[in-house]
């Protein structure tokens, strides 16, 4: 079985390796690496496993005047995908936040140094086997689809991408290193796109990861909200001069949180110096330029739609009607604005921050500041590929990326109109099988709950048993159990004339029930064969309706040409939120090695949402304020939840998430684990604002107000965060980011924030592959908790390991000041625990000797994490046999 969320690299651009550096990094460059092999046994390897180092990038930031270098290690030249560090060397010469996973005793444990594949016969072996699990990974960025059968992509769903195919060798969990093909396979929709290493030998899946984030944003909610057309004044461009366009601008998040406005020539001067229409080679009056290329690709081709791309001819005037109460054909033109506006507002705003050329932004031409270009964003609008969600592929530096929009379905009134009781309109959702549109979809009758025999009746999975009473009416059915179009095709053939399927309460024995959600339903096997109407409504609808049955009876009326679509390009957090996926991708481990946020501590999805706030945020604002994510497409009002567990508020009434809520997330659970990560940011986020105030200018980033200084170090914390991190491993890069760019200014207050939803200092990441293993802490450093009690702690004394490293036995000494339960334990460098060295309670005011036993153990890293009441602390020590 292939380890998916091993630590990886894009193969792609693996070619990097051996592109020349700018010659004012060689210094930086030649300090860390002698770091590496200097410490080798600190990062348990050996001089000859560091023989060869490949800078995959290395690159120097304006901000600190830090150099940044990422290397891999390689053996007879071939690159060890799975074997990354990276430091970064200060403007006053130092070493900082040096990591490294390498592979030890390379010579001995490679398998071979020539493929018995060729390239293509390894992705072939691939794409069977990626076909064999799809329900791992297929991801539809369209309606969902209940129940447990995967839906599968279908034979040729994929296209091997032969310019990507690299020899590397894969170090595996027990113990090999394997000569591999790294192969890349895209999907045909442009929904996927799996690299995949591949046993070039024998054509076993040794591991593969997916470089297009879903998503998954959810849909509308049961409360209703009435949807108000939102209109642009349009005049023509000789009143203002310049490039202008009709937009809803900074900081406004959705047409439900403010105007569309006029904006006229808003590119920075500094990081878009041409405009956002001139590549310096090539000058475009429609909505394409240096930063990105916008435009309708309703058939999802990945290709501009004819007439897709809106042109503001010679003034460069993008000013185009909108009435959101239309058909979105009528305002594409807009919606690709928009699209386009935020784009490049978002590009120039960051290159501010830290995403700039040199490490690995988006753009056409680079203007000579480093990093390779010609690789503007591809912004897709109302993209055909899918519903209800949005998606963002990165590939590595010098690669276009690509930016899928899509539509969403909102709700469309349900009127009830007996009894009195319950009478009125309620939101609900058409399934995407069965009559589209009105008339055909139009639905009204009386209402009957189906009966299928079963210990959970009104589910509808089993043939119904109530034809009788179904005939000629309307089928009410519980969701859970079963596909959607399975149980809307009993309903039909048990006589019903449509068919309306509720939400479940939230936890109980089913598939996911989420209560108040509206789904827009998917066919799965059976939705095809459906011809009557169909529809989603909230779990308090439904039980209104059952609550009322048999007797007096409910009547409805639905009509579908009522219904509301919102289109995604007008929700700038979500435009936000998706770019961001970029930035943390190129970010995080190096520009050329995207794939360093796959295993199931990664924080992309949180590092998403937390740039989308942000950039959103208004005058009066306060930590309290609810942040939903999402809340216009999911047609919430603004105070909704949105479309995570909870807004972002530092009340924990509100949200009350810390560290603790990520242990048993695993796979497809990244946007929960994410969304822990932001709340804790979110915290930091407000005492820096609570203590230096808030500016609307993200422009400056060398502004001192809260708001632009956690911008700030977001952006440059990532450049120090290691490759597959822990959330302490990135809470650490936010505070190193501090020191290099204020000398530890605002250390209290990150800590202060951090600790409080469970990263302080004692908390521990464990392995980022395993969310079982971390636990949370709410201290602070000794020297801030020394500060705040007027007196230095003195909970406990740890030696150092002695002797480090060692080869057969390690010793170290631990006093508590007094008597309580501790625990003492071993973990490699993958943060599995693999040794239990004490659990219980231990005498006070008495040097107790801990030993380390080398039997049954591999040369190496390993740390000894000790826990007690109120504290803790890790010890490192290697193991060289």
């Amino acid at each position: 079985m292939p380890t998916r969320y091993a630590l990886g690299v894009l193969a792609l651009l693996l070619a990097l390796a051996v592109t020349p550096v700018r010659a004012q990094h060689a210094d930086a460059i030649a300090a860390i690496k002698d770091h590496f092999v200097q410490n080798q046994a600190r990062y348990g390897a050996g001089a000859s496993d560091l023989a060869e180092l490949i800078v995959t990038d290395a690159y120097a930031s304006r901000a600190s005047g830090a150099t940044y270098v990422y290397v891999r290690q390689a053996y007879r030249g071939i690159p060890i995908f799975n074997a990354d560090a990276q430091a970064a060397l200060s403007a006053s010469g130092r070493i900082v936040s040096p990591h490294a996973r390498f592979v030890s005793d390379l010579a001995d444990r490679v398998n071979a140094t020539d493929p018995a594949l060729a390239a293509a016969d390894a992705a072939d072996a691939a794409d069977r086997y990626l076909q064999s699990v799809a329900a791992e990974w297929f991801l539809q960025s369209g309606p969902t689809t209940d129940g447990a059968a995967p839906t599968a992509p279908g034979a040729g769903y994929f296209r091997f991408v032969p310019e990507s195919a690299r020899v590397v060798y894969f170090a595996t969990e027990d113990g090999d290193v394997r000569l591999a093909w790294d192969v890349a396979l895209e999907g045909r929709d442009h929904q996927h796109y799996i690299t995949a290493r591949v046993d070039a030998l024998d054509g076993t899946v040794l591991d593969y990861s997916d470089l297009v984030d879903h998503d998954h944003w959810g849909t509308a909610t049961g409360g209703r909200i009435d949807h108000a057309p939102s209109y642009a004044p349009v005049a023509p461009a000789s009143a203002r001069g310049g490039a202008e366009y009709g937009v809803y601008p900074l900081p406004v998040e959705s047409p439900n949180h403010g105007d569309r406005e006029i904006v006229v020539e808003p590119a920075d001067v500094t990081y878009s110096p041409l405009g956002w229409h001139d590549t310096g080679t090539d000058a475009y009056t429609i909505t394409r330029g240096n930063n990105a290329h916008a435009y309708t690709d309703t058939d999802n081709d990945g290709a501009p739609d004819v007439g897709g791309e809106p042109d503001g001819g010679p003034g460069l005037s993008f000013l185009f009607p909108l009435d959101l109460s239309d058909d979105p054909s009528t305002y594409a033109d807009a919606a690709v604005t928009n699209l386009f506006y935020w784009n490049n507002l978002i590009h120039d705003v960051t290159a501010h921050h830290g995403f700039d050329a040199a490490s690995g932004n988006f753009q056409v031409n680079n203007f000579g500041d480093g990093g390779l270009g010609n690789d503007d964003v591809r912004a897709e609008a109302q993209d055909g590929g899918g519903r209800n969600n949005a998606n963002f592929f990165t590939p590595g530096d010098g690669a276009r990326p690509r930016m899928q929009m899509f539509l969403w379905d909102g709700p469309t009134p349900l009127e009830v109109t007996a009894p009195a009781e319950i009478a009125g309109a309620y939101n609900a959702i058409l399934a995407t099988f069965g009559p589209a549109g009105s008339p055909d979809a139009d639905m009204m009758g009386s209402v009957v709950s189906v009966d299928d025999g079963t210990a959970v009746p009104d589910r509808g999975c089993e043939a119904l048993t109530n034809g009788a009473d179904l005939a000629g009416n309307i089928a009410l059915i519980q969701r859970g159990d079963c596909e959607f179009g399975t149980k809307v095709l009993n309903a039909e053939n048990a006589g019903a004339i449509g068919a309306i399927v509720y939400n479940c309460e939230p936890g109980s024995a089913s598939t996911t029930c989420t209560g108040e959600e509206i789904l827009a339903m998917g066919p799965g096997v059976d939705g095809a064969s459906v011809t009557i109407p169909s529809y989603f409504v909230a779990q308090s609808t439904g039980e209104a309706m059952l609550d009322h049955m048999p007797a007096p009876g409910v009547e409805i009326a639905v009509i579908a040409d009522e219904s509301v679509v919102f289109d995604g390009d007008f929700d700038n957090g979500i435009i936000a939120h998706e770019y961001a996926h970029g930035i943390s991708n190129r970010l995080v481990g190096g520009a050329s090695n995207v794939s360093c946020l796959n295993l199931f501590e990664q924080m992309g999805e949180g590092w998403s949402d937390l740039y989308g706030v942000m950039m959103t945020m208004r005058e009066g604002d306060t930590g309290e304020t609810p942040r939903g994510v999402g809340t216009y497409v999911s047609a919430q009002p603004l105070d909704g939840v949105g479309i995570r567990a909870a807004p972002y508020s530092t009340d924990f009434a509100i949200n009350d998430f810390t560290y603790a809520d990520t242990r048993g997330l695993g796979l497809g659970q990244q946007h929960a684990v994410g969304h822990v990560w932001a709340t804790a940011v979110w915290e930091a986020t407000w005492e820096l604002v609570n203590a230096h105030g808030f500016d609307a200018d993200l422009y400056d980033a060398d502004g001192t107000a809260g708001n632009q200084v956690m911008f700030r170090l977001m952006t440059e914390g990532m450049k120090s965060t290691n490759c597959n991190p822990t959330f302490v491993d990135a809470r650490d890069g936010i505070l190193e980011a501090d020191t290099l760019l204020y000398d530890g200014a605002y250390s209290e207050l990150l800590w202060t924030g951090f600790a409080r939803r469970g990263l302080g200092y004692s908390a521990f990441g464990g392995n980022p592959a395993d969310n079982n293993d971390n636990f949370e802490a709410f201290d602070l450093p000794p020297v801030l908790s020394a500060a705040e009690d007027g007196a230095a702690p003195a909970a406990f004394r740890l030696s150092a390991a002695a002797p480090n490293p060692f080869a057969e036995r390690a010793a170290l000494t631990l006093e508590v000041a007094r008597t309580q339960p501790v625990r003492v334990g071993l973990y490699d460098a993958l943060g599995r625990r693999v040794a239990l060295l004490h659990d219980g309670e231990l005498a006070g005011g008495v040097a107790h000797r801990l030993s380390v036993e080398a039997a049954g153990l591999a040369s190496g890293t390993y740390f000894v994490r000790v826990s007690g009441e109120g504290f803790a602390a890790t010890e490192r020590l290697t193991l060289l046999k």
